[in-house]
């Protein structure tokens, strides 16, 4: 976990394929044993880097299981892909403000940030 934490987070490591693949494949047995930040940050690559769509759901379901156990990380990603959409997951506006509302309860500035954004485009569509 801590290696694979150490090349995610490297600002020049981080950002290439190679890296984010072995990092995925060293996060991938603790989010099978529950890890919820492992879970957190295999779900983040698999579900934006994925390269299948097998992969991103995959990625998808790793964020869901992260969320409900209160990451606020995966709470903020997973609502983000469910207002955004995409080829594997329908747009859903209710299960997006609901984690990011979650998250934002938290403390997650950029949910915050994101769900007034939401409110007032809601109130300027009206």
């Amino acid at each position: 976990m801590t290696c694979a934490r150490w090349l995610l987070d490297h600002p020049r490591l981080g950002q290439g394929l190679p890296a984010q693949r072995l990092a995925s494949q060293l996060l991938k047995r603790p989010a099978r044993l529950g890890m919820t930040e492992a879970q957190s940050r295999l779900g983040d690559l698999l579900s934006t880097a994925g390269c299948s769509g097998r992969d991103r759901l995959a990625g998808i379901a790793m964020l869901r299981d992260a969320a409900q156990h209160g990451d606020t990380d995966a709470q903020f990603r997973l609502g983000v892909l469910l207002l955004n959409g995409n080829a594997e997951q329908a747009v859903d506006v209710l299960q997006a403000r609901h984690w990011l509302e979650a998250a934002s309860q938290q403390g997650h500035e950029q949910a915050q940030g994101l769900l007034l954004s939401l409110q007032a485009q809601r109130v300027t569509s009206r």
